[in-house]
This record gives C-alpha cells, structure tokens and sequence, in this order.
C-alpha cells in the first residue's frame, strides 16, 4: 500500500514537470508563437508533461518536503531552466532576426515595416522572411524533435525538483548569446558588402557627374541589388541554418554543464 507521503510527492513532481515543460512551450519561438492560441499551449503542455512522466518516471526514493517554501522555490527553479531551453533554441531565429532587419535597413525598407506578431513589434520586410524561412527549415530539419529531446534529457540530468544550473552551463548560455551577433553578421555579411559597394558606387558618381540625381537612381538600384542578392544567397543562409538547428541538441548539452 502507497503511504501518503509517497503519494504526495509524486503530485508534485507531476506539478513540477508541468512547470518546466509549459515554460518551455510559451517560450519557444514555434511552439510558443503568438499567432497559437493560448488553450493549445496549454493543452500540449498538460500531453508532453504526461510523456515525460511515463518516459522519465521520479526517482526511486523521491521524496518532497511537501512546505510552501520549498514549493515555492522548487517551482521557480524549473520555470528558469525551462526558460533556459526555451531561449538556447529561440537565440537562431533572434539572430535571423537581427541579421533580416541589418539588410532591410540598407536595401532601404526600414520604412516599409512590417508587424511581428511574435515579438510584438515592427520588423523589415526582409527581417520577417527571414523568419518565416528559418521556422520552416527548424520544422523540416525536425528541430522540434530535437527540443523535445532535450527536454527529456534535462529531465535525466535534472530531475524535477532537483535542478541546481552549473556555473559551467552559466558560462555557456552567456557565450552563447554572444555568438548571437557573429550568426547575424555571418548571415548577412554577404548582402551587406553588396549593399556597400553600390553605396560606394553611388558616392562616386554623385562626386564624378554632380548633375545626376542619384536619389532617384540610388534607392531603385539598392532594391535592385538587394533582391537580386537575395535570391543567390537564400541557398547558403539555408545551409548555415540547417548547420545551426542541427548543433541545437550539444547547445543544449552546452547549458546543462554536460560539454
């Protein structure tokens, strides 16, 4: 016969389960997205905390100090590492983000915004295809069965109720958020010299036939070159984010401490 201790502590760690996997799933930049009504979140959250608790039962001899406190503490402890996962993977589409908005600010577009529903704001329209392309190659590379391994594996390193985040994996989110700037300039970079030399370009004639108007040609011709450079660069900024859905599993593994 289960004593009632036992008991307890197995609804609580079903709570805490909850916790971390609906923290995730409002996070993520697909899962979680604005567009997605609030009671599937809900309703996905409540299945895949079932999933992980048959996959990744407590452990023999769990038990919890069934107290406000450390319910209380418990319970924040698995939300910040369910925001960690969240944020480890949302930090792709962050640096597409920021690399789509670099090049519709030179192509000339900033003023032709678009509304992002996700991130609450105006993006370029090049930042918003940007996006939209990264969230269907993360679905065609299955990146979310890559999340949702992970999410089992932070159960296995982690179980609920006893996370503690390692410095080490600390240290690894920061260096990661910093590689966010590298990923949108190394996205960029190749529309941006385009973008440079016609600038350039421009300077010179403007300088060499002052009669010219070099608004009216300049603006039409950045467009030009922009879109042109879109369309040649779209093979390689898809490779290099396949490259970068794939390495989501050892990021991952980068934040749990684990690498």
């Amino acid at each position: 016969m289960l004593s009632v201790d036992f008991n307890i502590s197995v609804v609580i760690y079903i709570f805490l389960v909850l916790v971390r996997i609906s923290t995730i799933v409002f996070i993520l930049p697909v899962f979680g997205a604005n567009l997605v009504p609030a009671p599937w979140k809900i309703a996905f959250s409540l299945v895949l905390s079932v999933v992980a608790f048959l996959i990744v039962p407590p452990p023999d001899g769990f038990y919890f100090e069934a107290t406000t406190q450390n319910l209380f503490v418990s319970a924040a402890r698995e939300a910040l590492l369910g925001l960690l996962i969240g944020i480890t993977t949302g930090l792709i589409f962050s640096a597409v983000l920021l690399g789509g908005q670099v090049i519709g600010t030179q192509m000339g577009l900033a003023i032709s915004n678009v509304f992002d529903p996700q991130h609450q704001a105006n993006v370029s329209v090049v930042a918003s295809f940007y996006y939209l392309l990264a969230t269907v190659l993360f679905l065609s590379v299955n990146g979310h069965h890559l999340v949702l391994y992970g999410i089992r594996d932070s159960f296995v390193f982690f179980p609920a109720g006893r996370f503690s985040l390692p410095m080490d994996g600390m240290m690894g989110l920061v260096n990661l958020s910093s590689k966010v700037f590298v990923v949108a300039v190394q996205l960029a970079s190749a529309l941006m010299v385009m973008l440079l030399l016609v600038s350039i370009s421009l300077g010179i004639i403007s300088r060499t036939v002052p009669q010219m108007n070099i608004f009216i040609i300049g603006f039409p011709l950045q467009l030009l070159v922009g879109l042109f450079g879109l369309v040649i660069t779209i093979p390689f900024i898809t490779k290099a984010l396949v490259q970068l859905f794939e390495r989501i599993p050892n990021d991952l593994l980068v934040i749990f401490g684990k690498v």
